[in-house]
């Protein structure tokens, strides 16, 4: 099977709206985080699958461009890093220094932060293609979450938001706070990375304001209400890159970090990456956001939901959240 070609019995199913604002395919971003391979042979098994030309971009970044699927980068996750990489790199050091003090550094940083594969944004219909290329990885050596105790690596998914009304866009957040604590008693999240800030989850303060019946706010009052609680992409589903779509001056008020990427879309950031699980797939993440995007669809069902998870919030709060775990877990896609 080709990049793209498709099967017919797709691992990665559709969602239930797969068109965007414009009318057009809806697309997924995906960002995996793994150890044990070098960026050049993450480059050349994509380039055996998919074809394109390596590129080297800057001190820790590697490219893979004009591939059957589009452009891809692959970069040390370690920005402070990279930086000082890069500035070493442009320094003329005294011919005694034999070591090259950029690529100790690199070799360093190898076995601290994890090579990170991102992709372009891909058709809903070239997820199963993208799982393919996983496979080769793992097939390659890659490791994953689960293989060594410091390595709290992860994978992003970021669908494009199929409206950028809020009524669309407050459904499907609500669907995923409902939806939180299933999604992370099924994906078994790593104790590495529940110890990491990159993954931190709503406050109950938070979830019960945006859960309330009541709560009808403007789309500017909607980001507003979620800045003043969550100045921060450290979050499971990070809304900042959408914000900052829709209104980049005011989520730079809000938020000093030059890493938020505008874009319209979500950005799911909560699942282990088990690249080296053969049971595992994209299909494995993609599947826990697909609940999200149903129970967002179903409006009544989400109704009930939020009432009952408001109910849960008020008697028990998050520090007791079993019982809402496994209700949250039934309501997953089986």
């Amino acid at each position: 099977m080709t990049a793209k070609q498709t099967s017919k019995n797709p691992l990665c199913k559709m969602p239930p709206r797969t068109r965007d604002t414009q009318g057009n395919t809806r697309c997924v971003g995906v960002e995996v985080e793994m150890g044990e391979l070098s960026p050049l042979s993450i480059a050349r098994v994509l380039q055996q699958t998919v074809g394109g030309d390596i590129t080297l971009q800057q001190g820790l970044c590697y490219g893979l461009v004009d591939t059957d699927l589009g452009d891809f980068f692959i970069e040390l996750d370690a920005k402070p890093i990279q930086d000082t990489v890069s500035r070493l790199r442009r320094l003329e050091l005294p011919a005694v220094i034999d070591a090259d003090p950029a690529g100790l550094i690199t070799d360093l940083a190898e076995q601290l932060v994890p090579w990170e594969l991102v992709s372009p944004p891909l058709p809903l219909d070239q997820l199963d293609a993208f799982n393919n290329l996983l496979a080769k990885l793992r097939g390659a050596g890659a490791k994953g979450t689960r293989y060594a105790s410091r390595f709290a690596f992860g994978l992003h998914l970021n669908p494009d938001v199929p409206g950028l009304d809020v009524d669309t866009l407050l459904r499907y957040f609500r669907a995923y706070l409902c939806l939180h604590d299933g999604i992370c008693a099924r994906e078994d999240i790593d104790w590495s990375r529940r110890l990491m800030p990159h993954i931190r989850h709503f406050s109950d303060a938070y979830i019960a304001k945006v859960i309330e019946p009541d709560y009808a706010p403007t789309l500017d009052q909607f980001m507003d209400d979620y800045l003043e609680a969550n100045p921060t992409r450290n979050r499971s589903l990070d809304l900042l890159p959408l914000f900052a779509h829709l209104d980049p001056d005011r989520v730079a008020r809000g938020v000093d970090d030059e890493r938020v990427k505008a874009r319209p879309a979500f950005h799911f950031r909560l699942p282990n990456c088990d690249i080296d699980n053969p049971a595992w797939g994209l299909h494995t993440p993609w599947h826990e956001w697909l609940a999200v995007e149903f129970l967002a669809e179903d409006e009544k069902r989400l109704e009930q939901m939020c009432l009952a998870y408001r109910r849960e919030l008020q008697r028990f709060g998050h520090s007791l959240d079993q019982r809402w775990q496994q209700i949250a877990r039934q309501s997953l896609l089986q």
